[in-house]
Formats: structure tokens, C-alpha cells, sequence
């Protein structure tokens, strides 16, 4: 009986999500590096600013711990998080008159609500208390991720920078091209993982994912990253495999 050799997955082919067929390649255990950073890293060796340090790790610990997008995060008001339930609203909101930004975020599918941990909310309370409040009275906004520039101070972030605070944690970290499709990517893998590991089917699997993920139910999106970690659960297999009949 033949041997089964797949080849392996080195890296994992994810794009970047702003339009066309623009990707790069970021695998898995820089992924996970990453989440390990956001999670126990000191951001005041990337951001010397403090305020954007605490900014900073208030929006990366929110993309890696929900798998929003970075638009859905800009787009988040103070009202749409309930620190105590721990819960987020995520709202479609086109030509919202409370938005200064001529590019405004939104919802790019359906609304709906995210849970999240006791420790993203607490990250979340330090800095929309904090240095979100001192920037928020700057110009009354009711948003939450703020701009700390001198000249910008209480405006809402654009998408640059929103861009630019994830590149500037993978340039850190050595991990070329990190963009915040990355750290969803990454997120629905682990739930892949998460529904493997404690026996749900691939119908639950993409009901729940599609809508945590902001699909509607009729969605493949959910199928391809369950397709993901089936490739790379195969590949182990493999390996297995190989490594008995050697």
C-alpha cells in the first residue's frame, strides 16, 4: 500500500482582504507568535507613546481575541460594548452624521453580537477610561479608537492606520507583511481547531462560525477555513503515518 506523502503546508497563503488578489504568506506558528505577543508582550518597546500604546493594545486584543474586522473595530462606539456582559454590538452604519471620516468604516455583512473574555474587557475599560477618554473630549467623539496626533488628537482612526498598527507589531516581531486580515485568519483557524478538538460537525462548525464571522448562513467562507485546517490536519496525518511504516 503506498505511503501517504503529502507536501507540506510551510506557509499558509492568506490574503489581505482590501480589494484584488494582493496576499502574502504568513504561517501558522508566526500567527500564533503574534497572538502570544498581543497577549504578554510590552507594547511600550514598539510605541513610546503611551496612549498609543494603550490604543494600540486595546485594538490589536480585540482583532485577535474576535476575529473582527479592523473596519468593524474603527467603526465601534463607546455604547456598543457592554463591559459587564462582556458582549459588542457590530452594527451596519452607512453615512453615519457622527463619523468625520470621508472614507467611513462599516459592517460589511450582517450585524451582530460578539462575546468576548473577562481579560479583552479589562484591556478594553484601561483604555476607554484612560487615554480614550482624555482624547474623546478633545473633539466629543463617541467612538473608541482615537487618533493621539498632535493635529488629529480625538478623531477617529482612519484604515491606515489601522494598517499601520498591525505592520509596525509584525515588523517587531520579525513577521514581514501582517495586515489584520492575518489576525482574522488566525482567529478562524483556531476555531477550527477548537471545534475539532471537541467533536462539532462541519454543519454546527459553519453555522456558528458564519455567524461569528459576520456571513450569512448560507456562506462558504466558513467551509474554506474549515477546509484549511482539514488540509493541515491530513498533512499530521500523514507524517503519522509515514512515521509507522519507516
Amino acid at each position: 500500500m503506498p505511503v501517504f506523502r503529502p507536501a507540506p503546508p510551510a506557509k499558509v497563503v492568506v490574503g489581505t482582504g482590501q480589494g484584488g488578489c494582493r496576499s502574502s504568506l504568513i504561517s501558522a506558528g508566526e500567527l500564533a507568535r503574534v497572538t502570544a505577543y498581543v497577549t504578554t508582550g510590552n507594547f511600550d518597546e514598539i510605541w513610546s507613546n503611551n496612549a498609543v500604546a494603550q490604543r494600540n493594545l486595546a485594538f490589536l486584543t480585540l482583532l485577535v481575541a474576535s476575529g473582527i474586522r479592523q473596519g468593524e473595530a474603527r467603526q465601534l462606539k463607546v455604547s456598543d460594548v457592554d463591559l459587564a456582559t462582556c458582549e459588542m454590538r457590530i452594527e451596519r452604519r452607512h453615512d453615519d452624521p457622527a463619523d468625520p471620516r470621508i472614507i467611513e468604516p462599516n459592517a460589511k455583512t450582517y450585524d451582530r453580537i460578539i462575546p468576548f473574555g473577562a481579560s479583552v474587557a479589562q484591556v478594553l475599560e484601561d483604555y476607554i477610561l484612560g487615554a480614550g477618554s482624555d482624547a474623546a473630549e478633545k473633539h466629543g467623539s463617541s467612538f473608541i479608537f482615537l487618533s493621539h496626533d498632535n493635529r488629529t488628537q480625538g478623531t477617529p482612526i482612519s484604515g491606515r492606520t489601522a494598517e499601520n498598527i498591525v505592520s509596525e507589531l509584525g515588523q517587531h516581531l520579525g513577521v514581514d507583511g501582517l495586515t489584520p486580515h492575518h489576525l482574522r485568519h488566525g482567529w478562524m483557524q483556531n476555531l477550527a481547531d477548537w471545534a475539532a478538538a471537541t467533536g462539532i460537525d462541519a454543519a454546527e462548525f459553519e453555522r456558528f462560525a458564519n455567524n461569528q464571522g459576520g456571513w450569512s448562513y448560507v456562506s462558504k467562507m466558513a467551509a474554506e477555513y474549515r477546509g484549511d485546517h482539514l488540509t493541515e490536519a491530513a498533512f499530521k496525518a500523514g507524517l503519522i503515518v509515514q512515521g509507522d511504516r519507516s
